[in-house]
This record gives C-alpha cells, sequence and structure tokens, in this order.
C-alpha cells in the first residue's frame, strides 16, 4: 500500500500539482558505487540513473553543482525550490567509466568526493580489502579479539559469507585506525589469503587522468582524506595530515577542484569540533556529512561551523524514494507529522 501511494505521488501530474510545495532548499544526494556486471560489482543500476536524472529534467528541478549551492548560501540567498546537488564518495573506476556519461547526458554536475591515496595507486579501500579476503578464503569462519572484545563468525552460503564480511567492516568502524590495521593484517593471515598489491578490477581507483577526462565533462572533484580512516579514530597529526594532504594533492592534479571537504563515513561519531577546526583551518570553505536533512540557508547561516556539517539525503534507485525530497513529498510528509505532535 505505501509503496503504492510512492509510486502515485511521483505520477507526472501530481509531480507538476506539487510543484508549489517544494522546498527553498537544496537535496544533496550522497551516492557511492555504481554496478558493472562484468566486475561483479554491485552498486547504482544505471538504467535507474538514467530514468531519474530524466525524471528531474522533464519536470525542470533545479540540478547545480555543490560549489554553486555553497557560494548561493555564502551571499545569504536561498536555494531555488527543489534544487537537487549530486555527490559520489571515494573515487572508484566505475564511476568514471559507467556513470560520469550519464550524468554529462543530461547536464547534470555531480561532485566526487576522492580519496587522493586511492587514485596515486596501490591502496585499497579498507573495506574492500576484507570483502577480497572472505571472497577468496576457503575457510567458513573467523575469532579475532577485537580491542578486548571477542569477534565471532560464521559463513556456509555466498550471502552469508557477504554478511559477514560487512558486519566485520562495521565492528572495525568503531575501533582506533592502529588496531584495525592490525586486525586486517591478522585477517588476512587466519583465513590464509594475501590480497594482491595492487585492488583488482572490482575495486579499482578511477586513475587521475579518468579524473581529468570527468572534468572535461563537467565533474567537479573535491577531497575525502588520504587514505579513508575514520578521523575521530586516528592522532591529531594524522588528522590534520589526512585533510591537509588530500586537498593539496588535489588542487595539484586537478584544473579546478571544489574546496568541500567530504568527512569519512560521515555520521557523528567519526568526525568533531577537531576535524571541523582542521578543516576550516585548511582553507577549505565547508563540508558534508551523511546526516539526512535538507540543505537550507537558515541553517548554512546559523553559526561560524555550520557550513562544514552539511547534511546529505541517501540516494535511491527506485523513483518513488528518490524523488521523495525534490517533489514536494517529503514536506508534505513533514507537515503531516508536524499536525501529528500538535
Amino acid at each position: 500500500m505505501k509503496r503504492a501511494l510512492l509510486a502515485t505521488l511521483t505520477r507526472d501530474a501530481v509531480v507538476d500539482f506539487l510543484r508549489p510545495l517544494r522546498p527553498r532548499a537544496a537535496s544533496v544526494f550522497c551516492l557511492h558505487r555504481f554496478a558493472d556486471p562484468d566486475l561483479g560489482n554491485e552498486g547504482h543500476d544505471l538504467a535507474a540513473l538514467r530514468r531519474n536524472l530524466a525524471f528531474l529534467r522533464r519536470h525542470r528541478v533545479p540540478v547545480v553543482s555543490l560549489s554553486d549551492l555553497v557560494t548561493t548560501l555564502e551571499r545569504g540567498e536561498q536555494p531555488r525550490p527543489g534544487t537537487v546537488v549530486f555527490t559520489i564518495d571515494d573515487g572508484y573506476a566505475d564511476f568514471a567509466n559507467a556513470a560520469a556519461p550519464i550524468f554529462a547526458e543530461f547536464d547534470c554536475p555531480a561532485t566526487v568526493f576522492v580519496v587522493t591515496g586511492f587514485l596515486d595507486g596501490g591502496l585499497w579501500l579498507w573495506w574492500d580489502r576484507i570483502e577480497y579476503i572472505f571472497r577468496e578464503t576457503d575457510r567458513t569462519g573467523i575469532a579475532l579479539d577485537i580491542e578486548g572484545v571477542p569477534y565471532r563468525g560464521q559463513w556456509s552460503t555466498p550471502r552469508e559469507r557477504q554478511s559477514e564480511a560487512e558486519r566485520l567492516a562495521e565492528a572495525l568502524e568503531a575501533i582506533s585506525d592502529e588496531s584495525k590495521q592490525r586486525i586486517l593484517a591478522e585477517i588476512a593471515t587466519t583465513l590464509e589469503v594475501t590480497p594482491p598489491e595492487t585492488p583488482p578490477a572490482r575495486f579499482a581507483a578511477m586513475s587521475w587522468d579518468d579524473a581529468r577526462r570527468c572534468e572535461r565533462m563537467g565533474v567537479t572533484f573535491g577531497p575525502h582524506t588520504v587514505t579513508h580512516p575514520i578521523l575521530s579514530r586516528v592522532s591529531d597529526d594524522a588528522a590534520a595530515f589526512e585533510i591537509r594532504e588530500s586537498w593539496r594533492r588535489l588542487r595539484e592534479q586537478m584544473a579546478a577542484p571544489t574546496s568541500v571537504f567530504c568527512y569519512p563515513n560521515g555520521g557523528a561519531p567519526t568526525f568533531g569540533e577537531r576535524e571541523r577546526r582542521l578543516v576550516r583551518d585548511g582553507g577549505l570553505r565547508a563540508a558534508v556529512t551523511t546526516a539526512r536533512r535538507y540543505v537550507t540557508q537558515k541553517e548554512f547561516a546559523a553559526g561560524a561551523d555550520a557550513r562544514f556539517v552539511l547534511p546529505r539525503f541517501a540516494y535511491y534507485d527506485d523513483l518513488p524514494h528518490f524523488a521523495q525530497p525534490v517533489s514536494g513529498v517529503e514536506r508534505v510528509k513533514s507537515m503531516v507529522r508536524a499536525l501529528g505532535t500538535r
């Protein structure tokens, strides 16, 4: 019933009717991987991406770059009603190879936050290393000590194997980076798998040449650290290096990078006042998180640090869920919830 209602609310006539309810705010979407059946990696469906971008263009939804949105907010202006911004984290090759041409086809700007060490070559993103080891091992279980907490995992099917890899990666987010690196080595030893020095194609980054090619297609690039640690789990010196060096390296490689930072993982426990200060002192003008709400001029101007905690919505492939924030449906739901609390 709920899904059918959402589908009804995204019909062209209904969307046009709801146009006056579009918020004077921006929906900044966060994406990651894009599906590539040839490589076996999962991610956002390309046909769905093309359909969703066509939906935005058909309904004349303003799609702007992140830099342009920040400039609008800095001027004290409100975003145009229903404004949409696309951001993509990490810098995987599948964006450059598969998704960038689709964004260009619909003249939709996008900002990619890159892990600069990843693009420099040789660096695995640590959760990919775990997935690779779990895929390649002949073992069916693992026992670890994670900073004094026993960890046990068992699997017998491919689905269980994938689930255990994801559960272990999630557990490692909550520990120090030093412990994480030690445990990553222990996982490889315990499961008797030695990952190659460079990630295979399914886990590979785009190259800097790929990034420059995307830049010529209208894509902008922002810093996302050097190695993608959880910043709140590293030392002061390490946090400063990850933020400042990623911005320096990006400026060295790209013609017009955006001075907006992206916190790894992006939730409140993964960064704090120290990271906001380092971003600000590093000459960056704003930063994005994974808090799920609109970007508004009022919140942007709420305090000196407000621009360093810009929220982003999760991106959904299915049109009814994707369209909610930009079509006015999300605002209608908020109004109904507000009435219910009176």
